[in-house]
């Protein structure tokens, strides 16, 4: 309860406790006396809320400054961590898309930000061993610190890129390309840690890799691909 919150995404941890990421402005009572109420700082903040597994709330923590601050998406670890994407903002304004690792104590253990370009985070996962995968899209130029991606002009693209769990250096990207609007909006691992990520792109052709989608002309095509280790 508080002033325009919103829950914006959930998961369930190994132990159960489901874990919620969202935003709010003023006040948020989370059901947990006054431990669980939680004051904003600036436009509006993130906050994380754990409930137990008979949903006793539990410790939460808010994030931000004086800017607009959100919880955008949240994933579980095998070893009860989490990976968190929010975004950060400037006083007044939304920030760039944030992407931080958590330990089972919940403290912070690495956290690295999608600079220099219009992006979005779609989908987000931990796999079996502690890696983070990130699925979204972006226009322009997009900075991960190792490696840059550029869109055409006109275009929007999709990404998808992997993060290594214990100190978040980058492992890979992969963009889908097309004349058009591309992006990825989920992923999910198997149990050999492959990735397979799901979108759309419009346009009669779109490349991931060496692979050649084939659509339709003028419509949107929704894609699913299975992505090596």
């Amino acid at each position: 309860r508080g002033a325009c919150p919103s829950a914006n995404d959930v998961d369930v941890d190994v132990s159960g406790n489901g874990i919620v990421a969202g935003e709010f402005g003023g006040s948020l009572d989370l059901g947990s006396g006054p431990l669980g109420t939680l004051q904003s700082v600036g436009s509006g903040d993130g906050f994380v809320a754990v409930y137990g597994p008979s949903g006793t709330p539990l410790a939460p923590w808010r994030f931000g400054g004086e800017g607009y601050d959100t919880g955008l998406k949240i994933a579980t670890d095998p070893e009860g961590g989490l990976a968190l994407v929010s975004s950060v903002g400037a006083q007044g304004t939304t920030g760039p898309r944030r992407i931080e690792k958590y330990s089972a104590a919940r403290e912070l253990v690495w956290r690295q930000t999608l600079d220099g370009a219009t992006a979005e985070i779609y989908g987000v996962l931990v796999d079996r061993l502690g890696d983070v995968v990130v699925a979204g899209y972006f226009s322009g130029s997009l900075d991960f610190g190792t490696r840059t991606l550029v869109s055409d002009a006109a275009s929007i693209d999709a990404f998808v890129a992997k993060y290594r769990g214990r100190d978040g250096s980058l492992l890979w990207v992969r963009t889908l390309h097309g004349p058009f609007l591309d992006g990825a909006v989920g992923v999910a691992s198997d149990p050999h840690c492959g990735i397979v990520v799901t979108g759309g792109f419009t346009g009669p052709t779109a490349r991931l890799d060496d692979m050649t989608l084939e659509g339709s002309a003028g419509v949107g095509n929704v894609f699913v691909a299975r992505l090596r280790p």
